[in-house]
């Protein structure tokens, strides 16, 4: 029981330290996400201001037909300025979550720690076989068992 026990601790070790790799993949992913969202929302910032910048000089500087001859070129920028959508790109950087469901890994473990099984029982009526879900030996999916042992009782 020790054995299956150390062993299972081993299992779910491993399991937690590739989520966390996992989880740090995602991060950064995210993380980078995030900042072509940002440096791409001050770009948008500074054509703005650029923008701002040349109506001021036109109508102060320019005469009514240099106002009107760049008014459309200023007004289809400063329009396409601001139908930028960093807004999705930080909603989906923004959404991490780790899912966990208690009541399967109940079931899993009680499915798959192991059982105890005696010769010594009163055998009544037709022979009685161990339910599907139990396990008949001791060794891990990849074919190795921990410290050699073979999950049985005795060693």
């Amino acid at each position: 029981i020790n054995d299956t026990f150390i062993f299972y601790r081993s299992m779910l070790e491993e399991r937690k330290q590739d989520i966390l790799k996992e989880l740090e993949s995602v991060f950064s992913a995210k993380q980078i996400s995030l900042g072509v969202a940002t440096q791409k929302g001050q770009d948008t910032i500074e054509q703005l201001y650029k923008s701002c910048d040349t109506a001021d000089k036109i109508t102060k500087y320019g005469s009514i037909s240099d106002i009107l001859t760049v008014r459309k070129h200023l007004d289809s920028k400063l329009q396409s300025l601001l139908n930028c959508n960093i807004d999705q790109a930080i909603q989906t950087a923004g959404e991490l979550e780790f899912v966990s469901n208690y009541q399967a890994i109940q079931v899993g473990v009680r499915n798959t720690f192991g059982y105890v099984r005696s010769n010594s029982e009163v055998i009544m009526g037709p022979s009685k076989q161990p339910p599907i879900a139990r396990p008949t030996g001791g060794s891990s999916s990849s074919g190795s068992s921990v410290n050699g042992s073979s999950g049985s009782i005795n060693g």
